[in-house]
């Protein structure tokens, strides 16, 4: 287990959890996380064109597998972004395609979905029985009014349980009831301070204020919960603490903020003023119990695998999200290769006095 120590703080490396997989226990293009209770965690696949599994799974992080992935079953095949759960644990995940929130169950039931949608019957050339609704409101949509969605990405619910949503398209953030109602909307398109342009993750602090990933303009911008502009941090670049496309934000209890710096493969790590703290480019040097046991079950594989040079698998591989468990710990998601890095902040940690 590596373990840093940097600017008071002691951050150990807790090893990885799922591996790449089309169907069943695999994690296919995982792209988000939500962390529940009892140590579950649902994942957010993406898939690809060569694993498409499309959904929601559920596994623990002591690597045990809840459910298999779940599609959402109102018509067509979703294209999910992110997610986020409410008190009771339901799962809300976003879709970029037909600009939807979908919700399940924390058994991966579907629970229904808003905005609604006008269903439309088949055209005369459609294959009988399938459901085009889906794509007519893929058609329907993009629009810029109050409540409507164009590419919804980051999602972070509030402690009223009102939910909020990066409004990706249209360069903004706004506010939900549970139930999908309107409330309030903040951001528009700019470079300037408050202004955002593609903005991707979201997350909101134990005194409510609001981090917003300005993925086009390679920064986070703070915002106060009304949505006010309060500060940002970070810039163009690959020095300490500058940003290429940050994807996800999050903040955990002490007021640190960790950022998922995308386009440099790596975490950054910023104090509650945005001073750069530090950087992770990944540390998984050992193989997640769920990869290995692939592994160990393929003589051939294993036998190659102590030929080569695995050095290569260590680092992110654009790392796409970043959630805060409890006890410290710190999941980063890496799209490319399906899998989650754990991190573990130590708590009340002491400067050791080497003078006694």
């Amino acid at each position: 287990m590596k373990t840093r120590y940097v600017a008071g703080r002691v951050y150990n490396h807790g090893g990885s959890v799922g591996r790449g997989l089309g169907g069943g226990q695999g994690l296919s293009t995982a792209v988000d996380v939500a962390v529940g209770s009892d140590e579950a965690i649902y994942v957010v696949n993406k898939g690809t064109e060569y694993m498409p599994n499309t959904g929601v799974s559920k596994c623990t992080l002591d690597h045990k597998f809840v459910w298999d992935n779940r599609g959402f079953s109102f018509g067509a095949g979703p294209f999910p972004t992110s997610i986020a759960l409410d008190k009771q644990e339901n799962v809300y995940v976003s879709d970029d395609y037909v600009n939807k929130i979908f919700v399940l169950d924390k058994d991966g039931e579907p629970l229904g979905y808003w905005p609604e949608m006008i269903p439309v019957p088949p055209l005369p050339h459609n294959p009988p029985g399938l459901d085009f609704s889906l794509y007519e409101a893929k058609l329907n949509g993009g629009m810029d009014g109050d409540g409507d969605l164009n590419g919804p990405s980051g999602l972070a619910f509030d402690k009223d349980e009102n939910l909020h949503i990066v409004d990706s398209h249209n360069h903004r953030v706004q506010v939900f009831a549970k139930d999908g109602a309107f409330l309030r909307k903040f951001g528009s398109r700019g470079i300037g301070d408050g202004e955002l342009n593609l903005p991707w993750g979201i997350a909101i602090d134990d005194d409510s204020n609001i981090y917003v990933a300005d993925w086009g303009n390679d920064r986070v911008q703070k915002f106060s919960s009304g949505g006010e502009y309060l500060a940002s941090f970070g810039r163009s670049g690959s020095g300490d603490g500058e940003l290429d496309r940050p994807t996800s934000v999050a903040v955990d209890d002490e007021g640190d903020v960790y950022v998922t710096d995308w386009g440099n493969n790596r975490l950054n790590i910023y104090d509650a003023e945005g001073e750069f703290i530090t950087a992770f480019y990944g540390d998984a040097d050992v193989l997640s119990p769920s990869h290995q046991a692939q592994v160990d079950a393929n003589p051939d594989v294993k036998k190659a695998r102590m030929r080569t040079d695995i050095s290569s698998e260590m680092p992110f591989a654009r790392p796409m999200s970043v959630k805060i468990a409890s006890e410290g710990r710190i999941l980063v998601v890496e799209s490319l290769r399906s899998r989650m890095q754990l991190y573990i902040k130590e708590k009340d940690w002491i400067e050791p006095q080497f003078n006694l």
